[in-house]
């Protein structure tokens, strides 16, 4: 898990892994940070009672502070129903902290942040990881209550990718991962509305052909509004696992009207690129789908068989992967081939 940070979560079997710190390390990390970056003489915490998660990251902060000499001046606590936080920080306020460390999640920070600048908090805001999101939790308009507010978070998502793959080579494909805690407002801007729907209309295509005995590559073609690509038999199939992702490549003898040409897939996981006859042909991304014709399955890499008679089909891409943007990130260039995206659909 990139997320994960309770300590506890890695006692509970050898082969639970994180790529994130963990609440102690982002506590004393703030707590030294406070120290030594803002000069803080004095802190203040105002934590979750009934979370593991705030009660760890408030313990664990109040410690480093005060083996780094600071004076823990206020210590308040409040529950996950509350909305109403103004007795606690008055009272903090009237201790007047350096920083106030409030370990919560974003929506309760906005409203501590708030509440704070109402009753006159003039502290430095301090969080952990939680607090990531707190500006979609909050009208514009007040933006300026969290102003110089610093919490701990991940530093780099590439970095996290790179660790994840790793284990993914050391565990031999045998993991399972999570990506980052994210608000529904970033989540909504970067999915592609209605994929899963369209998922499920191609499988259900598929499925339904293919019990009715139909030919089921046209039902997933037309389904997806897609184009068939060729049919033949495999030549050659071979794969290497290198970083964490499988390379490959499948080699493709037509058959039928397709006789006498010849397909080449290349695969980085999924089929990225393909070339017919020698030349480009369809590329990320768009999609492009291969099915054995012997088994009556979607054909999975690197599994392609010499003999094995099988259809490729290609899928259009959604339009957000064809902007200037998408072909930047998913587009031929991004894997190294010296060649534009055409749409083949």
């Amino acid at each position: 898990t990139p997320t994960g940070t309770a300590t506890a979560i890695t006692e509970a079997g050898s082969n639970i892994f994180r790529t994130c710190f963990l609440d102690e390390t982002q506590a004393t990390t703030m707590a030294d940070y406070a120290a030594d970056e803002l000069g803080a003489a004095t802190a203040a915490v105002l934590y979750d009672i009934t979370d593991d998660y705030s009660l760890g990251l408030a313990e664990a902060f109040q410690a480093q502070a005060e083996a780094n000499g600071m004076t823990v001046v206020a210590y308040e606590s409040f529950q996950n129903t509350d909305t109403d936080f103004k007795s606690q920080l008055s009272k903090i306020a009237a201790a007047d902290p350096d920083v106030l460390y409030v370990p919560a999640y974003y929506n309760t920070d906005a409203l501590i942040a708030m509440q704070a600048s109402e009753v006159g908090v003039d502290a430095t805001l301090l969080g952990g990881d939680g607090w990531d999101g707190v500006l979609g939790a909050l009208d514009a308009s007040n933006y300026g209550v969290v102003e110089g507010a610093v919490f701990t978070n991940v530093f780099d998502d590439e970095r996290g990718e790179d660790m994840v793959r790793a284990l993914a080579v050391v565990s031999q494909n045998h993991i399972a991962v999570m990506d980052h805690v994210n608000t529904a407002e970033v989540i909504g801007k970067n999915v592609i509305r209605g994929a899963i729907s369209h998922a499920g209309k191609i499988g259900r295509a598929f499925r339904e052909a293919k019990a009715a005995g139909g030919d089921f590559v046209a039902a997933v073609t037309e389904a997806g509004g897609g184009k068939m690509m060729f049919r033949g038999t495999v030549t050659e199939s071979g794969y290497e696992t290198r970083d964490g992702y499988t390379y490959g490549d499948t080699v493709i003898a037509g058959e039928g009207e397709y006789a006498g040409h010849e397909l080449h897939i290349w695969y980085q996981n999924e089929n990225i690129i393909s070339w017919l006859d020698g030349e480009f042909f369809v590329t990320v991304p768009d999609l492009i789908c291969v099915f054995d014709l012997d088994e009556q399955m979607p054909q999975l890499n690197p599994y392609a068989r010499v003999g094995e008679h099988v259809a490729v089909t290609a899928l259009p891409a959604p339009a957000e992967w064809t902007t200037e943007r998408g072909l930047e990130v998913f587009g031929p260039r991004s894997f190294g081939y010296d060649t534009d995206y055409r749409p083949y659909c």
